[in-house]
């Protein structure tokens, strides 16, 4: 059982909260600690501390017919569940902030996860229940004293199996000339049928070399008549800006978010899309490394939904057609949902800057690690389904060993 995973979802929920924003600071700068900070050294208040108390294992006791020698070890003894204890900690030089925090790290946290969810990497969370708390008046820190407001959380996980750890070695290397990833026309690619649209997400870490205008990076488009959506690059804001675009192919409308910041070049970048399917562009957010930075909204008049056509999801252009821009750079660990990912999971899947697995995630439907599985020219889905990506106009040296 690892308590990072449980620390790092208290973390997550709590960062991300903006009733807590507004008195602990935003990302990367918020003042959330793991464990003690000791009030002596703090020098700004106020904060937010947490820490694992205790773990308590439950249903120790296998059936007494099982070999204890078995290969592996006698599996169906080990706990399948551990009670988890954590504690909050709100610190403030006002009786009233300390309150006002502890309020809303309650809200924050209690019955935020429920059944099979897991919000980082590790045993699924069962649930977060909150368990009560204690107030105390640190009167030797300042002169005034701090308030210590004190909450207990009761954490129930479900343990997994040990897997081996994780590894990321490879990336795919896209030449900007004619290299692309061909997966084909699947009904599991495409989130609307022509009257109503159901949520979606696409997930990526890219490294570009150079971006250009209409620079793609993946998307389900073979031209006029089979447009159904596009992550790509294209000119105006600050310059090529990163762009989501969804369209209705037989009304040729669409809708879009568009970045108003620039990608960095020769450096890794995580972004993510994410669709509410509510069919109108306050329903499309960018995450980019974690956060979603200002972007402008486009909604055409008369866009429906999107429809189910013909043409093949593809990374590295659309479709193969002409007229786009093929990318140029590395891309790594892309991966594809059938929910809109809430803030708080894109936080978890950035993960700091470094990929992780997806395994057993909520709603992923897709996952191409760019080398990690699978032979040339043949990129595996490491998801559930078998929607493997064909290399094409490639070679086998385009998967490399720079990993985002």
């Amino acid at each position: 059982m690892s308590s990072a995973n449980i620390g790092g979802t208290f973390f997550t929920l709590m960062s991300l909260d903006s009733n807590l924003q507004t008195m602990i600071g935003t990302f990367p700068n918020e003042r959330i600690y793991p464990e003690d900070v000791p009030l002596e050294k703090a020098q700004t208040f106020p904060y937010i501390t947490y820490k694992v108390v205790s773990v308590v294992p439950i249903n120790t006791n296998g059936p007494e017919a099982q070999d204890p020698t078995a290969v592996g070890g006698p599996t169906s003894q080990r706990s399948p569940n551990d009670v988890v204890r954590v504690q909050v900690s709100c610190f403030a030089t006002q009786y009233g902030d300390s309150v006002t925090m502890a309020t809303w790290v309650r809200q924050a946290i209690d019955r935020k996860v429920g059944q099979g969810y897991t919000l980082g990497i590790g045993p699924d969370i069962q649930s977060i229940v909150f368990d009560g708390m204690f107030t105390s008046y640190e009167k030797d820190v300042k002169p005034k004293g701090v308030f210590h407001y004190a909450l207990d959380f009761i954490v129930r996980t479900i343990n997994i199996e040990n897997s081996p750890a994780f590894q990321n070695i490879n990336s795919m290397t896209f030449d900007g000339v004619d290299g692309w990833l061909d997966l084909g026309d699947e009904d599991t690619f495409s989130f609307g049928d022509g009257s109503t649209d159901s949520p979606f997400s696409l997930s990526a870490w890219i490294k570009p070399d150079a971006i250009a205008n209409n620079t793609i990076l993946m998307g389900k488009n073979s031209g006029t008549g089979t447009e159904e959506y596009e992550f790509r690059f294209g000119s105006g804001g600050s310059g090529n800006g990163l762009r989501f675009r969804l369209w209705d192919a037989s009304a040729s409308k669409y809708i879009q978010v568009r970045l108003d910041v620039t990608i960095p070049t020769g450096s890794w970048s995580h972004v993510v899309a994410t669709y509410d399917g509510t069919g109108t562009a306050t329903g499309i957010e960018i995450y980019v490394d974690g956060v979603i930075p200002f972007n402008t909204e486009l909604t055409q008049a008369g866009y429906v939904a999107m429809e189910n056509t013909a043409a093949p999801f593809s990374m590295g252009t659309l479709g193969g057609q002409g007229g786009m821009t093929f990318y140029d750079g590395k891309m790594d660990e892309v991966s594809m949902f059938d929910i809109e990912l809430s803030a708080a999971q894109v936080f978890a899947i950035y993960n700091s800057g470094t990929p992780n697995t997806l395994n057993g995630h909520t709603g992923l439907i897709g996952w191409w690690r760019m080398g990690e599985s699978g032979a040339y020219p043949i990129i595996n889905d490491s998801s559930t389904n078998s929607n493997d990506a064909t290399m094409t106009n490639m070679t086998s040296s385009d998967i490399n060993t720079d990993p985002a």
